[in-house]
């Protein structure tokens, strides 16, 4: 797993970014632990017991523990948009993933050890039904959901977006695509001349799954799908931004990508993504219907030579 980026401010074009980059959920709740907040003049904060309806009804704590151990309600909600999807481009299909006894392979049953049995490694792969030519396989794809919403954006519009996200990740390691997967918080602070001290961004980038890993839904669910992870640990995170003035809120959300464009934050350091997931969204999502995320997974699938159809 790779080391979290220590805090620094770069340049993006002629702008000035604060910008992490943290290796795992753990990464990222440790460097807040440590950090000094600052939650001067703010709407909410990521500690504040009120507010349940805006958080899904999450606490700081809960949060972080559910970064564990998932959210029942949460996960419900993904497994049936996986299922979903499922029906229509693997209707055998029971995991994107299959395991299998080797000699040698990813992790050992200890059990078998014991017992003397030579076949005591289990080996994790790809689960493939389709032999398509134009299906992109042994490609890595890494796709990046931006977490930074407006208020106005509900818990029921971030949960259908989070679970429409694990569908197209499930999907496309299907047809041997393999994901990375990151979720993102940037921000625009410059909100007048008390809203910024030394940049005038900010972004957060958090690795949740890396591309040969098998897609634990379980374990992803909470951090894409639930208010409570933005708006409890991604504002923990914007509480002890070191180059920022928290003074009006939390900014304004900002795809930092389409803002700066592609190149310029390549060239800056920032983390490369192949897919910007729902980064056109914006506001609109509380008005996508689980039908107009199947729409809008197809259209992703499709442009990585996976035909499938929808309503």
């Amino acid at each position: 797993m790779k080391a979290a980026r220590t805090s620094e401010t770069i340049k993006v074009a002629s702008s000035n970014l604060e910008y992490h980059d943290f290796g795992s959920v753990a990464e990222l709740t440790e460097y807040c632990a440590k950090q000094e907040r600052d939650t001067r003049n703010l709407d909410h904060t990521s500690s504040e017991s009120g507010s349940n309806g805006f958080c899904d009804g999450d606490t700081y704590t809960k949060a972080i523990g559910k970064t564990e151990s998932g959210c029942p309600k949460t996960l419900k909600a993904v497994e049936l948009a996986v299922e979903n999807i499922r029906a229509i481009t693997a209707p055998e299909q029971t995991s994107a993933w299959v395991t299998s006894r080797e000699v040698i392979g990813d992790c050992w049953d200890m059990g078998a050890v014991i017992a003397g049995v030579p076949e005591c490694a289990i080996s994790t792969q790809p689960y493939e039904r389709r032999e398509d030519s134009t299906i992109q396989r042994d490609k890595v794809l890494t796709i990046a959901l931006g977490i930074c919403v407006s208020a106005s954006v509900n818990p029921a519009a971030i949960q259908r977006r989070g679970a429409a996200l694990v569908a197209l990740v499930d999907a496309l390691e299907h047809f041997g695509i393999r994901c990375e997967v990151r979720v993102e918080i940037g921000s625009d602070w410059k909100v007048g001349s008390k809203g910024k001290k030394g940049a005038g961004f900010s972004l957060m980038s958090l690795l949740l799954k890396e591309a040969d890993q098998p897609l634990e839904i379980s374990r992803l669910s909470y951090c894409v799908a639930h208010a409570g992870f933005f708006r409890r640990v991604g504002f923990a995170w914007m509480e002890r931004l070191q180059d920022v003035t928290v003074t009006y809120g939390y900014g304004k959300p900002c795809d930092i990508r389409k803002h700066f464009g592609d190149e310029a934050c390549e060239d800056a350091g920032i983390a490369k993504v192949d897919v910007n997931f729902a980064a056109d969204k914006g506001s609109y999502l509380n008005n996508m219907s689980a039908a107009d995320w199947q729409k809008y997974i197809a259209k992703i699938l499709d442009e990585r030579g996976i035909e499938i159809e929808t309503a």
